[in-house]
Formats: structure tokens, C-alpha cells, sequence
């Protein structure tokens, strides 16, 4: 096979083909003159960011450390072989400030810009920097921990709800920072949150921003110097409905056929206005604030105070009233009291393989209070003591239990106070 010869003739009188050639031939004659007739050149290179850490040992022995240079990048002008100095950057060069005043601490200073080679032995000169000098900001990195608080705006509630004071988790942040920077924050950092809500029900917002604030109220501006240990807040408003609701007590210790309406007891408060959970708040028809215990009601004790405490609302709820307690009086005009003894006392739920008999005669001081026509005609043999060993566990033995009191027949008619007897307790044989 035989190969085509080039027709130089022709390729010349080829126009493309022409300038085509003339590109390749002046590449070629640009890079014999700048490597050869033109060995060097000079060559300003922009854009090299400030480095202080390995340069001033000053500034690391004072704990101080330059706050602006993110905003400061500088211009470097060089001379060297063109093969080289096309080819330079910030792996060749480092930009770092020198300063024509002692620093004292914390504040601005002017430095003068300087440029090393990261290699001496680097092929090309250094010939200027620019800009030549500088106002740096100089200050100590700190960490501080502040409070956060939170700040919504927008928020509202309809009727029948209330919005509590709006709660921020974490409820602290560490902040690291210019010192000086630092030592403006006004006490608590800002958690703020713009809504246009409406609500009924607790509602989450985690997309809340972190603000800091000066002493004056001013608003500081977070940059690159300032860092947060954590950017993950949230909000959460408590949404509560409201509720009226009666106040109820309840006795304990109430003899039998005792009628409680005769004590005439009178509740200082009758209704109370609380806040709580819809899902919490819907079920309640009530609110109960505790027991009276009928032995301790006497002529002299008729008054007893209940307060409003988490044992008496949940503690998901709030006392919305004016009041914190609320006092259950009974008036006892026309009740008298009389002090008797009585040997009428009965075993109740005597196990049955057990013989249980009572030790105690008789049971003495027995406090009575009641209408004065029931007292009087109340004798001795009126009263029942009774000894009930339900739900007691009962071994052989003696044992000492509690009593029960009451008078059959005489609705009005207590015992005071606690009495107990002794029972004998041996299995039967």
C-alpha cells in the first residue's frame, strides 16, 4: 500500500488549513521566547487568606487570636522563571501580619503585611504584598454557657384555652466566641419563633432561631467567629383548656347509719376554675380536695383546711382561682357531747379455723357526740364496739386491733377519737 504524499503547494493555498498552522506556530514561538529569550517574569497573585497561627507567638502566648482575618485576603507580586511562578499558590506562600505596636490585650491594631516561601529554596522572589497593611481585630476565644429563653410571637389561644409561658429544650447553650463579643450578651439568649397560630392543643415548634442581643437590646450578628454547641432547639407551648368545676370532699371512719347531712358542713369555696389538657380537662365533672375523718370532727374542731396541691389537681393541670386552700366548717349547734363506757364488743370476720374470744371487758372514756335528744337517750348497752379482722392477717395469739364504734338508731351520733381491744386468736381444736 502505498502512502499519499502531502501536497505543501496545496495545503497552503488551504485557508482553514492555514490558520490552523499559524495558532501552532505561534504557540510554539510564545513558549521558545518565554523559556529561553525570556526566562523570567513577575507575576501578582491574588487572593492568599491571613495566617497568624504559626506566625506570631505573641498572640498565642497573650490567648489572643485574630477575629477578622476570614475578611482579609491579600495580593502577592513575585518574580521567578515563568514555568514556575504560573504555577504558585498558598502551597508556596503564606500571607501573615506583623505588628508595629506591643499588643496589650483584647482590641484593633495595624499590621503590616508580610509573605515567607513555605520553601527557601524555591526558585522565585517575592517582591510585595498588598495591600501593605491592615486593621486587625484582636481577641481571646472563650466558651460561655447562657440560658435560653424563648420568644414567639404570633400566638394566640381561642376561647376557653389559655397559652403558658412557652418552654425551650435544651434550656442552655454553650457559645464559643470572641470574649468581647461574648461579654455583651444580655443575660439570657433569645429563642424566637413569628407564628400566626391559632391553638387548642400543645403545639412543638423546631424550627426556631437563635438571637443574640446586646445589654442595649441590639441585635449581634452571628458570623464565622461565633459557634453554637447545638443549632437543634425546640419550643413547645403548653395549650390548656379551661374548666369550672365543683369542689367535692368526702368522709372516712363514718358509723353505721350515720347521716353525714346533719354535720351542716359548709365549703369556702363551691366551684374552682383550673386549666389542663382538653384530653384530661374532658373527663372531669369534679374536683375532689380530700377526707374529713368523722372521729377528729369535735365542738371545738369543726373547721379543716384542704389546699390546693398536685395531690389535689394532677400536676399537668393549674389552679386558675384566687384561692390556694379551701376550708370544710360544720356547724354543730344543737349537738352536745357525753363520755360513756361500753362492754358490748363484737368479733366481725372471725376466720373460721380459728376461735377468737375478747380479752377487753369493756371499752371506758368513750367520746360521744351527737344532737343533744340522741345523747340523752343513749345508755350503755346502745353502744357497739365491733372487732372486724378483714383483711387482717391474724396468727395465734393475742393481738391488739382498732375498733369501730356506733349507736344503732341515732343517725347524729359519733365517737371521737381511736379506741382499739385486745382478742385472743388459737386455732380450733
Amino acid at each position: 500500500m502505498k502512502l499519499k504524499k502531502i501536497n505543501f503547494s496545496k495545503l497552503f493555498d488551504n485557508s482553514r488549513a492555514l490558520k490552523i498552522l499559524s495558532v501552532v506556530a505561534a504557540c510554539c514561538i510564545w513558549y521558545v521566547v518565554t523559556s529561553t529569550i525570556i526566562p523570567t517574569r513577575t507575576l501578582s497573585i491574588p487572593n492568599f487568606p491571613l495566617t497568624t497561627a504559626t506566625e506570631n507567638a505573641q498572640l498565642e502566648n497573650l490567648g489572643l487570636e485574630v477575629i477578622n482575618s476570614g475578611d482579609i485576603s491579600a495580593k502577592v507580586t513575585v518574580k521567578g522563571e515563568s514555568r514556575v511562578v504560573g504555577n504558585l499558590g498558598t502551597d508556596n506562600i503564606v500571607v501573615y501580619p506583623q505588628f508595629s505596636d506591643e499588643i496589650q490585650g483584647a482590641g484593633t491594631y495595624t499590621a503590616t503585611l508580610k509573605a515567607r516561601k513555605l520553601q527557601v529554596n524555591d526558585s522565585f522572589e517575592i517582591l510585595e504584598v498588598s495591600p501593605a497593611t491592615v486593621e486587625l481585630k484582636l481577641d481571646r476565644i472563650v466558651t460561655k454557657e447562657f440560658d435560653l429563653e424563648a420568644d414567639v410571637k404570633g400566638l394566640t389561644a381561642p376561647e376557653g384555652f389559655v397559652a403558658q409561658n412557652p418552654v425551650v429544650s435544651p434550656s442552655k447553650i454553650s457559645i464559643k466566641g470572641p470574649e468581647q463579643v461574648l461579654n455583651q450578651i444580655d443575660g439570657k439568649v433569645k429563642v424566637e419563633k413569628t407564628v400566626n397560630d391559632s391553638l387548642e392543643s400543645t403545639v412543638v415548634y423546631s424550627d426556631a432561631q437563635i438571637v443574640l442581643y446586646d445589654k442595649s437590646g441590639n441585635r449581634i450578628a452571628k458570623d464565622d467567629t461565633i459557634s453554637f454547641n447545638t443549632e437543634d432547639v425546640k419550643i413547645t407551648v403548653p395549650v390548656l383548656k379551661k374548666a369550672t368545676l365543683p369542689i367535692k370532699f368526702e368522709y372516712k371512719n363514718v358509723p353505721s347509719n350515720f347521716k353525714t347531712d346533719l354535720l351542716h358542713a359548709f365549703l369556702s369555696e363551691s366551684t374552682i376554675d383550673i386549666a389542663g389538657p382538653k384530653s384530661e380537662i374532658d373527663k372531669l365533672t369534679e374536683i375532689k380536695i380530700g377526707y374529713v375523718d368523722v372521729r377528729t370532727i369535735t365542738l371545738n374542731n369543726t373547721k379543716f383546711n384542704f389546699p390546693i396541691t398536685n395531690t389535689v389537681l394532677p400536676e399537668s393541670m393549674e389552679n386558675l382561682s384566687d384561692f390556694t386552700s379551701v376550708d370544710v366548717s360544720f356547724d354543730l349547734s344543737g349537738f352536745a357531747e357525753q363520755v360513756l363506757t361500753s362492754n358490748n364488743i363484737q368479733v366481725l370476720n372471725a376466720p373460721s379455723d380459728m376461735d377468737v374470744s375478747v380479752l377487753t371487758s369493756n371499752i371506758e372514756g368513750i367520746r360521744l357526740i351527737g344532737q343533744s335528744a340522741d345523747l340523752e337517750a343513749i345508755a350503755s348497752e346502745d353502744i357497739i364496739v365491733e372487732a372486724d379482722l378483714k383483711d387482717r392477717k391474724v396468727t395465734a395469739g393475742n393481738l391488739t386491733i382498732p375498733v369501730r364504734i356506733s349507736v344503732p338508731g341515732k343517725p347524729s351520733v359519733w365517737a371521737v377519737g381511736e379506741y382499739t381491744a385486745v382478742v385472743r386468736i388459737q386455732p380450733k381444736s
